[in-house]
C-alpha cells in the first residue's frame, strides 16, 4: 500500500526567510527533502494573502522585495498554493435549515 505524502504547509515568515537566503530555514528545507517519504509543500491562501499585502505595503522596501521575491519564486522553490475548501458554510446551512 502506498502512503500518501504528509503536507507540510509553511507560514510567511518560512517563505520570507528563503527569500532572504536565510541558511538555516533553507537546510531544514531539504533535510525535509531528504526524507523517505517526501512530504508536499503547501501554501495556504492566507499565507498568499499575507505575502501580497507585504509585497505592495510592506514597512521597508527590503520587506516588499522579499515578499515579491517569495511570490515570483514558491512554484520554483517546490511549494504547492492550497485552495480549502470552507466547510463552515455547509454547516451554518444546515444548522439554519434545522431551526
Amino acid at each position: 500500500m502506498r502512503l500518501k505524502s504528509p503536507l507540510v504547509a509553511v507560514d510567511t515568515n518560512v517563505l520570507l526567510d528563503l527569500a532572504g537566503e536565510v541558511e538555516d530555514c533553507w537546510d531544514c528545507l531539504e533535510a525535509l527533502k531528504r526524507r523517505r517519504q517526501v512530504p508536499r509543500f503547501v501554501v495556504l491562501p492566507t499565507v498568499l494573502q499575507e505575502l501580497a499585502h507585504l509585497a505592495d505595503d510592506g514597512k521597508t522596501k527590503a520587506v516588499r522585495a522579499l515578499a515579491m521575491d517569495a511570490l515570483q519564486s514558491l512554484l520554483s522553490w517546490g511549494f504547492e498554493p492550497l485552495d480549502l475548501k470552507p466547510v463552515g458554510h455547509g454547516i451554518v446551512e444546515r444548522g439554519i435549515a434545522a431551526r
